[in-house]
């Protein structure tokens, strides 16, 4: 129960710095149920994912007390089912 609420928080604030990295104030709920494919709406560089990458990585590892590989690992999941559309 107690990770249950640990794994939401720290997904609410993974989404949040996501979006805020495009022009969001933070999630926006509306836009992403109003669009299906809402993560191909916006874009960002390579240098800007792989900033928010480290970003992840940073966060993950102390909310979890996680090996560095282990957030290395989730934070490519996160970005390959989540991640803005990279721009060329």
């Amino acid at each position: 129960m107690i990770a249950d609420i640990k794994v939401k928080k720290f997904m609410r604030s993974a989404m949040n710095e996501m979006f805020k990295r495009v022009g969001f104030k933070k999630f926006d709920q509306s836009f992403v149920k109003n669009h299906i494919y809402w993560y191909c709406q916006r874009t960002w560089t390579q240098e800007e994912e792989m900033d928010y990458h480290k970003w992840f990585v940073v966060k993950f590892k102390k909310t979890f007390k996680s090996t560095t590989l282990r957030a290395q690992k989730e934070a490519n999941w996160f970005l390959l089912c989540w991640g803005w559309k990279n721009t060329i």
